[in-house]
């Protein structure tokens, strides 16, 4: 009951963030283009998500009228019922979150609550949980999956437990088609689970077959799946942007041992920024107050932290490595296995009554944190540029975000103008000081850079393009 008062508390109070709106403006987000279908926003996307998220949100948004499809309070409203999905699917994961500790961590409620409320007010998962990115949906599934395997391992048996590894494959075939690069998060854990069933004394046959049966439900799985959205023409269209030019766009190293390393990381840096100093400040509080305790920990329950390693390694080698890319949000599917793994070794540590102070602190500053980037987001700078706008209506706004550029009308209405240049805003305002940032939305949000208003009467060396994308009013 804490963990979704706190969460609608937080959905409701922030939902209409950045709106109204035409798109949302989140790199990777679904196009809210009324008139596409499924289908047609995957295309609209270049075709860089699977399908899943398209279908499941499209059975709560009815086909438009043709006055609708060109109307911003249509495209508004579709881009706050996609987002109430991934905040839907956000809290389940944090919901698995706390039940995962409770029945397959052995740790006290207590415990096991304050692992899921720290991951839930994580800015990062707060930030993705409030647009219509994939990346919650498909932490959720994935962990879905998870907690089925953990359930049909230590709590099952027989045709229960054979129900169980098909579930988990129904779930990772969910994962996959809400985002694909779950796949490289599974591999090594996969392996690593039948390698551990072989050494404490299974057959061949016996140890890989959760494998076997993940593997039968979870081509059924995607199959259906993408058969619901289009079929083979659909499939194939995604497939070969992964395969062919699509990945490319992502590299942010080159080809040489040296920047193949780096990648390494870059991949603990997104890690860090992802898991932000709460979470960061449990796991290390964790670890000191174990002390002598680190022993017996690791003897009777080295599997958790080493699964959690395993997916990590998996992920460096299976996506990053091959992508040449990472960014914090690709750490969001760890981020409740770390919040839990703190815990747990909190759980364990003494003195009891410093532990709890400790948890009361954490807690604390996360709340504070989280109700002071909600704030932010409530305040973005497109947001006062439009409130300018209303109250000003001869004068204009351009702004950036991370990688685009944006034109706002006082309608909140946008316009893509462009790639970001810091050399545009150097020259429109030469005494600023505009960061080149990331094309990382989460940055964006964190660094806060300025918008740059302008009269319209005012000349400039971009005047004649600015006027030609209908900036002047």
């Amino acid at each position: 009951g804490l963990l979704l008062a706190a969460w609608l508390t937080a959905f409701f109070y922030v939902r209409t963030w950045d709106l109204p709106s035409r798109l949302e403006h989140v790199p990777d987000a679904i196009v809210a283009d009324a008139a596409f279908t499924p289908a047609e926003a995957m295309q609209a996307s270049t075709y860089s998500y699977p399908p899943l998220q398209y279908l499941l949100t499209s059975l709560a948004l009815p086909d438009p009228s043709v006055e609708q499809c060109d109307s911003v309070a249509e495209a508004t409203h579709r881009i706050l019922v996609r987002r109430a999905f991934s905040s839907a699917m956000a809290f389940g994961l944090i919901l698995l979150t706390f039940l995962f500790g409770v029945r397959h961590l052995r740790m006290n409620d207590w415990f096991a609550w304050g692992a899921a409320q720290l991951f839930a007010l994580l800015p990062l998962v707060l930030f993705y949980s409030q647009t219509s990115n994939m990346d919650a949906p498909y932490a959720f599934w994935l962990m879905a999956a998870v907690f089925c395997v953990a359930e049909a391992e230590l709590r099952a048996e027989g045709r229960r437990s054979v129900a169980l590894h098909l579930a988990a494959g129904v779930f990772l075939g969910a994962s996959f088609c809400t985002k694909d690069q779950v796949y490289a998060v599974c591999i090594l854990p996969a392996f690593a689970y039948a390698l551990f069933r072989l050494r404490r004394g299974e057959s061949f046959r016996s140890a890989t077959r959760p494998l076997l049966l993940w593997a039968a439900s979870f081509v059924l799985t995607v199959g259906a799946i993408y058969a619901w959205a289009g079929g083979i023409p659909v499939m194939r269209a995604h497939f070969s942007w992964i395969a062919g030019g699509g990945r490319t766009e992502f590299f942010q190293a080159g080809d040489s041992f040296a920047e193949r390393l780096s990648l390494l990381r870059l991949q603990v840096r997104s890690l860090l920024c992802a898991a932000d100093l709460p979470l960061l400040a449990a796991l290390l509080a964790g670890a000191l107050l174990l002390r002598s305790g680190w022993r017996s920990f690791l003897r009777e329950e080295w599997l958790f932290p080493v699964a959690i390693l395993l997916a990590m390694a998996s992920m460096q080698l299976f996506l990053i490595q091959i992508l040449r890319a990472s960014h914090a949000r690709y750490a969001v599917v760890f981020l409740p296995f770390l919040a839990l793994l703190a815990f747990r070794m909190l759980e364990r540590a003494r003195p009891r009554p410093l532990v709890v102070a400790v948890i009361a602190v954490l807690l604390g500053y996360s709340g504070l944190n989280a109700a002071s980037f909600l704030s932010g987001m409530k305040r973005t700078p497109r947001q006062e540029a439009v409130s300018v706008l209303k109250k000003n209506p001869e004068t204009f706004a351009a702004m950036t975000l991370p990688g685009e550029r944006f034109l706002y009308g006082a309608d909140g209405a946008a316009t893509r103008y462009g790639a970001y240049r810091s050399w545009l805003f150097a020259k429109l305002e030469p005494e600023g000081d505009v960061p080149d940032l990331a094309l990382e939305s989460f940055f964006f949000h964190m660094k806060d850079p300025d918008s740059v208003l302008l009269s319209g009467d005012v000349e400039s060396p971009f005047a004649d393009e600015l006027k030609a994308c209908g900036a002047y009013r």
